[in-house]
């Protein structure tokens, strides 16, 4: 498994080799939330593009989701600028109280959050969340 950050003017994307099938690259600056997020549990590692230290959680994030695949868990892995960008895609996200707090961890079941933490961790944590993670009864609207 391995990754490529392709940079072009304004926009960065990640490019990812023989990732597990639970993990997929997301866009950078999307309009709005991909459907796909919309359906089942998603981590989602959201990295800042100029955090040289946000990209090693890349491969952390590669190496939970080949832990995870069993499971039905998936995996997101998205570039961001600012943290306005993350706003379009999951509304309830709260900004980190410090300016510069990344990598940031989205959990997301059905489409909507269910916790966020930002931090440095390992593949073995991120499975123990995952696996520990209570699904919330979802309302009906």
């Amino acid at each position: 498994m391995t990754y490529h950050i392709h940079a072009i003017p304004n926009h960065f994307q990640v490019l990812l080799d023989d990732a597990p099938s639970n993990c997929i690259a997301l866009a950078e600056k999307p309009v709005y939330r991909e459907d796909v997020l919309n359906h089942g549990l998603w981590l989602v590692l959201v990295f800042a593009e100029w955090s040289a230290r946000d990209y090693s959680m890349i491969e952390v994030a590669l190496q939970t989701a080949k832990q995870l695949e069993e499971q039905h868990i998936k995996v997101g892995i998205r570039p961001f600028d600012e943290y306005t960008e993350i706003a379009t895609w999951c509304a309830d996200v709260d900004r980190p109280l410090g300016i510069f707090q990344t990598p940031l961890w989205l959990i997301l079941y059905e489409g909507q959050l269910i916790k966020q933490f930002s931090r440095f961790c390992d593949e073995k944590t991120l499975v123990s969340i995952m696996t520990d993670i209570q699904i919330p009864v979802l309302k009906v609207e």
